[in-house]
């Protein structure tokens, strides 16, 4: 790896107390194999392609069981393109990722079922808030409404 002269320069002027002598140097990670992975979607995103003529919606998963668990992975889904064949195949795939998580009509916001399935899961709420970037405030709204949910469904929590 080449450093541009300026980011040594900034190294020397910063005070660290670091040797890395003293710590085995990271080994990065391996690509996640091909296969079938418990994730969370953790973050989902319209965004305008780069030349402007589409969207793509860009997903982040986190992987939760297994040898992977805490990697995380990325899908962009052109789903307004150009080409009719590219919007078709990424049509596809959000219908196949919609079917796994049994969201048939996704909302612009399906939080309070990724709450339940990390209440579920018996995640921390403070790890809830950190996975989903929500405040305390958003939390109890998300679990007010999940609680009305199952009672209007006749479940008692």
């Amino acid at each position: 790896m080449k450093i541009a002269s300026e980011s040594i320069e900034w190294f020397r002027l910063a005070t660290l107390n670091f040797n890395a002598n003293d710590v085995e140097p990271s080994v990065g990670f391996d690509p996640i194999p091909a296969g079938k992975y418990q994730a969370l979607i953790t973050d989902s995103e319209m965004k305008p392609t780069k030349n402007g003529d589409g969207q793509y919606l860009e997903l982040a998963f986190e992987i939760i069981k297994g040898d992977y668990r805490s990697r995380k992975v990325w899908a962009r889904l052109k789903l307004e393109n150009r080409n009719a064949q590219a919007a078709q195949i990424a049509r596809a795939d959000l219908s196949a990722i919609c079917r796994a998580v049994n969201v048939i009509q996704p909302r612009d916001n399906d939080q309070e079922r990724l709450v339940c399935f990390l209440l579920m899961e018996n995640y921390t709420e403070k790890r809830i808030r950190s996975q989903l970037k929500i405040t305390k405030a958003r939390l109890s709204i998300s679990k007010i409404r999940l609680a009305l949910a199952l009672k209007s469904a006749g479940i008692r929590a």
